[in-house]
């Protein structure tokens, strides 16, 4: 995501290209989706969310059956504390 350092552990090329490049209108911001995040963590609009449910900018949206296979793999894959 631009704006976030994220990249600051690539190659020095790679950085300056990415600064000379504005990224596409689609591409998150933090400027834009910070409040839409906040939004999900703490408006109660969003307090039905439950098992892993999937939103794309404000929308709920449907999930893959293979992303659910993919959570269940990585939980019994982590060690329990």
């Amino acid at each position: 995501m631009p704006g976030t350092s994220l990249g600051c552990g690539a190659p020095v090329a790679a950085q300056a290209i990415g600064r000379g490049t504005r990224p596409p209108a689609r591409i998150a911001t933090p400027a834009r989706s910070g409040p839409v995040r906040a939004s999900i963590a703490l408006d109660d609009q969003w307090a039905h969310l439950r098992d892993g449910a999937f939103v794309v900018r404000d929308k709920v949206a449907d999930v893959r059956p293979i992303a659910h296979d993919r959570e269940r793999r990585l939980w019994d894959a982590t060690p329990n504390s």
